[in-house]
């Protein structure tokens, strides 16, 4: 035993300096995300010379919102204009602005996509999105001139001097607030502790948690709330914007006579964010560009107001009209066969259209505002999503030129301050302009080099155009025309020539959406059943903000005889056609067929509903009806 336990020793004696270089190597591989240098403000230069816009450039704010998986094909009509029909919101904004139709997004990949957008550089290696990694960036450059008013969620490049609190609008009593309490004096105290010790006690932190036992493990300070400061006071990254707050505001400094600007400390943490996407997904996200949108009316000094929202993006659980639904399980490959994946463009139209309303609210509201005349607004994509069936929805394949224009082609709108001209720009547009071009209407140059260039009063000359994934890097060469293909293609499963309501309908019977269909019509003999998952849901449907509603019907149908290709089923809605099934053409006798129909929200009003099934065949515009009844 001895013998034993002083071979072990020995062991120990010889692994103990390996066991020192192997922390050392860990510190030095983690030390960008856990020590983060002290970036602040750019150095930057103001040009004063006179302009000929209304409203100087100093006086300018930017209100930024950034999508995430919004491609631009869905929101075309026939003739390449936003279809104002079904995407009001966005009609709005592209009548009120510039819209660049011609804009390509540097990558597929979110966190690559956004670091490139708020840097004017194009993504390389994809080194993690952190302030470290990208000094340089839109909050850099007017965060020393400005105040801050910043949300992130899958990124951190905003130093924590800059964005640690929200500027937003005065009250009516606006007395400076003492804030010099023993509470911020400590804090102020602990800021200024080396950071290099810091350092080595986050280090020493995250080895606890990955090599201690459980139960040691929960004594430590937790460290998925933050980017590093584990066991002290919440660092600047970990922090999101809150309206909410019940923390002491300060005064922010004023340059200018204008009225002062209350802060407000930021009190959700990322893990807290992180909690609120995955309980309730875009709902929370839908709360973030409300919260922007109610300061951006307020605010009364130059602020930089900006929103990374995870909207459109997965899950597709909002409805067009702002009730909710049940999660898909969606996987991230689209399915084979068109019927499953028209299923799910439709989920994601209603999911769009439900983004298109708080786009066409915070248009609506900032319009009305003082502060409309002299902001700059920017709405664009970190990148879009494919349909196609058989391909993964983001991973680009690059013999598939289709579906990078699906990826790559996202929204881009500014209205320029003082703007009166509104037009649609087909030059062709990288993600990478939109920082020069915010930087050239502020008047503020960092001397930065930018592989971008500004779209102010400039069309680029660019006979092509790169874009990145992780793991690769090609030119776009195509047109605006190859944007039209792509929306044409699409308008083959749901036709654009319809409203909010069109998105349930099937080409080539879309326009049976809302039709009447009575209960006394001839009956349906090849079918001897049906069944409907959600049959009790439709008893007491609810009207309110964010409720659940059954929009995704998922059942059965048994089939007696063979049905026609033809052949289409109508999910009616007291008596009117509120969805359609795919699955019902060419459907063998004998067989169970399993169905999935995304029906309009706009017929489940309050109150109870009756829901029924019916089959058209023939003529799409004088098709044959017959009816098959209620769920059984």
């Amino acid at each position: 035993m001895y013998v034993n336990w002083d071979a072990v020793g020995s062991w120990v004696r010889l692994m103990s300096p390996l066991s020192l270089i192997v922390i050392a190597m860990f510190a030095i591989s983690v030390k960008d995300v856990v020590w983060v240098a002290d970036i602040g403000a750019a150095d930057v230069v103001i040009n004063k010379e006179p302009t000929s816009a209304v409203t100087p450039r100093a006086d300018v704010s930017v209100v930024m919102v950034i999508l995430d998986e919004a491609p631009l094909f869905p929101l075309l009509n026939a003739d390449g204009k936003i279809n104002s029909l079904r995407f009001p919101g966005f009609a709005s904004l592209a009548n009120s602005s510039t819209w660049y139709r011609n804009d390509v997004a540097s990558s597929q990949y979110t966190t690559s996509a956004v670091p490139s957008i708020l840097t004017g550089i194009l993504p390389n290696k994809n080194p993690a999105p952190l302030l470290v990694n990208y000094p340089k960036n839109l909050f850099t450059l007017l965060g020393g001139n400005m105040a801050m008013d910043v949300q992130e969620i899958m990124t951190s490049l905003c130093p924590k001097q800059l964005c640690e609190k929200a500027a937003v609008s005065p009250s009516d009593d606006t007395t400076p607030v003492d804030n010099n309490s023993p509470e911020d004096a400590d804090i102020e105290q602990a800021k200024e502790t080396s950071e290099f010790g810091r350092f080595l006690r986050d280090t020493s932190i995250v080895l606890g948690h990955k090599l201690l036992p459980k139960g040691l493990r929960q004594h430590l300070p937790t460290i998925d709330e933050a980017w590093g400061n584990f066991g002290g006071t919440a660092a600047s990254g970990d922090q999101i914007s809150s309206a909410d707050s019940s923390v002491a505001p300060d005064v922010l400094p004023q340059g200018n006579s204008s009225p002062p600007s209350i802060q407000y400390e930021s009190t959700e943490t990322m893990k807290e964010s992180k909690l609120k996407w995955r309980s309730s997904g875009p709902v929370s996200q839908v709360l973030r560009v409300e919260t922007l949108t109610k300061r951006a009316t307020e605010q009364a000094i130059p602020t930089l107001h900006f929103a990374h929202v995870l909207l459109p993006h997965r899950p597709w659980n909002l409805t067009s009209d702002g009730r909710t639904s049940a999660k898909p399980n969606y996987d991230s490959d689209n399915p084979k066969e068109i019927d499953a994946s028209r299923d799910q463009y439709q989920k994601f139209l209603h999911q769009y259209a439900a983004t298109d309303t708080i786009i066409g609210d915070l248009v609506a509201k900032l319009r009305a505002s003082k502060n409309w005349d002299r902001t700059m607004l920017i709405v664009t994509a970190d990148h879009g999503v494919t349909l196609e069936p058989g391909e993964h929805k983001r991973d680009t394949n690059a013999t598939r030129i289709d579906t990078m224009e699906d990826l790559y082609r996202v929204p881009l709108f500014i209205k320029y301050p003082d703007q009166t001209v509104f037009e649609t720009n087909d030059c062709p547009v990288m993600a990478v302009d939109i920082l020069p071009t915010i930087s050239a209407v502020k008047g503020i140059d960092a001397g930065w080099i930018y592989d971008g260039q500004s779209l102010l009063n400039n069309c680029p000359q660019r006979q092509a155009r790169t874009i990145t994934w992780l793991t690769g890097r090609t030119e776009l060469m195509s047109s605006v025309e190859s944007l039209q293909t792509r929306a044409n293609k699409y308008d083959q499963w749901v036709s654009f020539n319809s409203g909010v309501d069109g998105i349930s309908g099937i080409v080539p019977y879309g326009s049976l959406m809302k039709f009447p269909v009575a209960a006394t019509i001839a009956r349906e003999t090849r079918i001897s059943k049906w069944s409907l998952e959600q049959e009790e849901k439709f008893g007491n449907i609810s009207g309110d903000r964010f409720a659940d509603i059954p929009i995704a019907l998922k059942g059965s149908i048994t089939f007696t005889s063979k049905m026609s290709s033809d052949a289409l089923g109508l999910v009616l809605v007291d008596g009117h056609v509120a969805g359609m099934i795919g699955e019902v053409s060419s459907a063998k006798a004998g067989s169970k067929v399993s169905f999935l129909s995304i029906i309009a929200s706009s017929s489940l009003t309050p109150g109870p509903h009756q829901v029924a099934l019916a089959i058209a065949t023939g003529n799409p515009s004088s098709p044959t009806i017959t009816y098959v009844g209620a769920p059984s």
